[in-house]
């Protein structure tokens, strides 16, 4: 993608405006549909309103769709929805990935979800670091100036008239996030309309009016507060015609993106009103939008871009929505007379959207792989089509961006009318400049609480795509420009063609078998790598592992050789020379025959819901010896939301073996412990079945381990007897843990455990303690977070029949990874506990 000139506002930069508005919001999916006649006539009927509404909260999954779909398709207001994380602190429910890929997957759910409900997506560079139990500490992590600047950056970018905030910043029974969102918000509000807060951010501000969204979650212990005159209700359970679907229906489709999350909606039809109070601005009557003015008429400037858009409206026909095109080309003319340069800005790059959509006009840029390197050379692809008689001529294209090279070559003039179906081809080569497929979040290390983000880029959904096409198109003596992503096109014979974003690698990436290295019960440690290459050419080289204390590798030192686009998997054996319960990290790299040095690895994930999504992290392998002396005991794992202990477990020497629920319900698992997953009861088909199960495995004699759950989706908080769910957690991973039980087996055998065991833990302590328990349950741990009660929930054993049952709160799902020393011995302690 070509530069531009640097503006006194940066992001008024047509070709990267352009560029964020068509496609850094959408994922790769919607670019090769098209809007029907109805969705032509919605996207006039957004050009005409001047209204611009926000929604900000703090994470993906926070926005409240419904709402966001009423304004974007039944008051056809811009709309928009800032989330200030992207949600790499979560959970996952439909897979093992955490952190950062986690948050990938995350930021690509809530571009979908934007796609179906119309709006646009924003975030700031805040970090989701995990539950937070306040405002001040979520502030204080974040660095709340920076994430004002991100907040104010995009009140002058969008402009909104109204912003909305999901939550109170009065601090509540919530997330500190939450609260924290809101408070920032206001603060931003004012920040934004001040002429000396950072004048680099661009012009000031003034939103009209702050609103409160609320709901009943919000007062399920008072809900008669919601009924009173605090609060506006309006009515949203409008039918769109213009898309065939109610606002409920539009809404429950955007939801049930957040697959990751268990976000699976179906339209509440019978729940039609949303409540708000104002925080900020004057009240309204009926609307949130009142007194902000709902036609460009009313804007100085536009009186005659309304007039022609209420023309074009009128005489829509349908089946022939090219006869639009002279008065789009008109109205593109005219919006330049808006006095707001901002607001004709995203009105013109509205307009050539929906010029394109009118003539019918298709255009993909596609590649010849779907991955590359620096040094091959690619087929790059325009394909075309023109589906509706319109005479639009294709007179330049630029390809591909910011490192790569055009070859010479038998290349066909342009300026040539776009037909039914055609194809243009040039081939390019990266050079070592070329920007490799890392989210721009992600190029540089950021801090526990913020990513790293260029200024450029620190609000925007998913970045700059390059690789990228850039046509420019012409309708008589009109001109305007399209930016495309690169994509590579297949074709599944189940599924049919699959679109995914084309991806610039290094020539080798370097992925370890398992996230860490840990010797228990093993003298050493088996580690397959996988190694890569991507590019068009032979590569030889080397694999190396960096030296680490207390470590000695053993691996088989030839030359290895890749064939272009191959892989080989290399197992090293890691010999601990000291089992000294610290964890080391050990480097991996492949130095190439011209001494050039690779050390990333390429993680991957592919959904169907957003297609493959990937991250070039440093190629580094945590490595722990624990001194484990017990002969491991039969063990059985049942899998619950997506974790790898079974995985890490098997790698560290103990043998777990994988069963299935179905199995656990016939009583056909052979096992003297059985390790229940995190959540398994929550995602269980059959909960109560699987809870009488988890107790006849007890009775008759054997050892259930139940790591966290939450009393979603069960019929009471008593998932095992004598023992209730409650919501307690620890979230500050540095929070005193002591022992109620100093002489328990499970703090002594085969580790005893110490106040060293819990140091250097991960993002929490531990998540939905028990509540209460019966006196047949012997509470193991204590702690709290500072300034709290204490918790007592957080271990608990019992005997059981002829076996005994365990609950467990801690996050050893987190810890595992990560190679959290204590972590291990305690959970090892567990799995060999006999009453």
């Amino acid at each position: 993608m070509g530069d531009c000139p640097s503006p006194a506002i940066p992001y008024l930069c047509p070709m990267k405006a352009k560029a964020l508005y068509l496609f850094f919001l959408m994922p790769i999916a919607i670019l090769a549909q098209a809007p029907h006649s109805g969705e032509i006539l919605l996207q006039l009927q957004r050009i005409s309103n001047p209204q611009r509404a926000l929604y900000l909260a703090a994470h993906p999954d926070d926005e409240n769709t419904r709402l966001i779909a009423w304004l974007a398709n039944h008051k056809k207001a811009e709309t928009a929805y800032l989330s200030l994380t992207r949600g790499d602190g979560g959970q996952n429910l439909i897979g093992p990935e955490l952190g950062d890929v986690l948050g990938l997957i995350r930021s690509h759910e809530l571009v979908e979800a934007r796609r179906i409900d119309g709006g646009r997506q924003f975030f700031s560079r805040a970090r989701d670091f995990g539950y937070s139990k306040s405002y001040q500490e979520t502030e204080s992590i974040w660095n709340a100036d920076s994430v004002l600047v991100d907040v104010v950056k995009v009140l002058r970018e969008f402009r909104p008239h109204l912003l909305i905030t999901r939550f109170s910043p009065q601090p509540g029974p919530t997330h500190g996030h939450h609260t924290a969102s809101a408070r920032l918000g206001l603060k931003a509000v004012e920040l934004a309309a001040k002429s000396n807060y950072r004048p680099d951010l661009g012009a000031p501000w003034s939103v009209t009016r702050t609103l409160w969204n609320t709901s009943w979650w919000f007062f399920q212990n008072n809900p008669e507060a919601l009924q009173s005159d605090s609060f506006s209700k309006v009515f949203v359970g409008h039918y769109v015609p213009e898309r065939g679907l109610s606002i409920q229906e539009i809404a429950a489709l955007a939801r049930s993106q957040h697959k990751s999350q268990g976000f699976g909606s179906s339209p509440a039809m019978l729940d039609t009103l949303e409540y708000f109070q104002v925080l900020h601005g004057q009240p309204f009557s009926k609307d949130p939008l009142d007194g902000i003015p709902p036609s460009l008429a009313e804007i100085p400037g536009g009186l005659a871009c309304s007039q022609l858009l209420d023309s074009l409206i009128a005489s829509f026909e349908p089946l022939q929505p090219q006869r639009l095109l002279p008065g789009l080309f008109r109205l593109r003319d005219l919006l330049k007379n808006l006095k707001d340069p901002l607001l004709a800005q995203q009105k013109i790059l509205g307009t050539e959207q929906l010029i394109q959509h009118c003539a019918g006009i298709r255009l993909r840029a596609l590649v010849s792989q779907p991955i590359g390197s620096p040094g091959d050379t690619l087929t790059f692809t325009l394909d075309y089509g023109q589906g509706l008689p319109a005479n639009i001529q294709l007179t330049q294209i630029q390809w591909p961006g910011t490192g790569w090279q055009i070859l010479p070559g038998n290349n066909a003039p342009l300026n040539f009318p776009l037909q039914p179906r055609g194809q243009y081809s040039v081939k390019a080569m990266a050079n070592a400049k070329a920007h490799f497929a890392q989210p721009y979040w992600l190029e540089e290390p950021g801090t526990e609480g913020a990513f790293f983000a260029k200024s450029t880029q620190q609000t925007q959904a998913l970045g700059l795509f390059e690789p990228s096409c850039r046509v420019k198109l012409k309708w008589n003596n009109y001109e305007w420009e399209q930016p495309l992503p690169l994509l590579y096109v297949s074709k599944d014979p189940v599924k049919g063609e699959l679109v995914d974003a084309f991806r610039l690698l290094p020539k080798i990436t370097l992925n370890p078998g398992r996230p860490a290295a840990v010797a228990m019960t093993n003298a050493s440690v088996q580690m397959p790598i996988l190694i890569q290459n991507h590019s068009s050419f032979y590569c030889k080289g080397r694999l190396q592992l960096g030296k680490s204390n207390g470590w000695q590798i053993k691996m088989v030192d030839s030359l290895i050789e890749l064939a272009p686009g191959s892989s080989t998997t290399i197992t090293t054996e890691l010999i601990p020379q000291r089992f000294d319960g610290k964890t080391s990290q050990i480097s991996i790299q492949f130095v190439d025959q011209n001494g050039q040095v690779f050390d990333r690895q390429w993680t991957e994930s592919q959904y169907d819901h957003i297609g493959r999504v990937g991250i070039l992290p440093a190629s580094n392998l945590p490595a722990l010896a624990l001194p484990a002396t017990k002969t491991p005991r039969q063990i059985a794992f049942l899998p619950g939301a997506g974790e790898l202990s079974p995985e890490m477990l098997n790698g560290a020497g103990i043998d777990i073996q994988t069963v299935n629920e179905q199995a656990l319900i016939d009583g056909k698992v052979e096992a003297k412990v059985l390790l229940v997953g995190i959540r398994s009861l929550n995602i269980s088909p059959r909960p109560e079945a699987l809870q009488a199960a988890l107790l006849r495995f007890a009775e008759k004699g054997g050892h259930v381990i139940v790591q966290y759950t939450t009393v979603s989706g069960l019929a009471n908080k008593e998932i095992l007897p004598g023992l209730k769910l409650g919501r307690q957690r620890i979230t500050d991973e540095r929070a005193p843990i002591q022992s109620q039980a100093t002489q328990h087996a499970v703090m002594l055998r085969p580790f005893e455990i110490k106040e060293k065991d819990w140091e250097g833990w991960v993002q929490e302590r531990g998540l939905y303690f028990a509540e209460s328990w019966s006196k047949e349950w012997t509470p193991v741990l204590q702690g709290s977070d500072p300034a709290e009660p204490t918790q007592s929930g957080i271990l608990l054993i019992r005997s059981y029949g002829k076996g005994q049952l365990v609950y467990t709160g801690l996050s050893f799902f987190r810890q595992i990874p990560a190679a959290v020393p204590g972590a291990y011995a305690l959970l090892f302690n567990l799995l060999h506990f006999q009453d």
